[in-house]
Parts: structure tokens; sequence; C-alpha cells
């Protein structure tokens, strides 16, 4: 994954966003390999994808290392941090008033 600064290493003038399909000027992000589709985000598109993309990556990332060692067919199911809080008040509530 690249990020493209400037006009100077610009060579895709007719390479529209991946996303959006909109222009693309710089900065934006390239992703492409031999073996690779070719992805580029505009700098719209990476501001709405930031948070998400990169937490995406992370959870693909660790379900993979789950696999590795051998926990195929687990997965992680990702919670945001509100529910996350909301459960942990509701399991010390019942611990502490059990005949909730």
């Amino acid at each position: 994954m690249t990020v493209i600064n400037s006009t100077e290493h610009y060579l895709f003038e007719h390479a529209k966003c991946s996303v959006c399909r909109g222009e693309l000027k710089p900065p934006f992000v390239s992703l492409d390999g031999a073996e690779l589709a070719i992805v580029r985000i505009c700098t719209v598109c990476c501001k709405k994808l930031k948070n998400g993309l990169s937490v995406d990556m992370v959870q693909v990332s660790a379900i993979s290392e789950m696999h590795d060692l051998g926990y195929h067919g687990m997965t992680l199911v990702r919670q945001s941090r509100k529910q996350v809080e909301a459960d942990e008040r509701k399991r010390k509530e019942f611990i502490f008033n059990p005949e909730l």
C-alpha cells in the first residue's frame, strides 16, 4: 500500500477511486501488485473509511492468527465500546445483585 502525495509520482491520470469512482488527486492510497487487484482510494473516501478499514484489517489478521494456531472455524465478533461497557455493567450488577 502506498500513499501518493504529489503529482510528481502521479501515473494514474485516468484512474478513479475504487470506492466512489471519483477523480483521484493526491493525496490518495494506491494498492497494487502482481497478484493484487488494483485498489485506489481518494482522500474523501480515506477520511470516511479510516476507522472501519483499519479495524477490519486488524480483525481479519487476528482471525487468521487464531486459525494458524489451530482454532479453525473460530472467529472474533467485534462490538462497539459502548456495547462492551454496557455488558460489563450488567455483569457487575448481576454479580453484586444475583436476584436481578
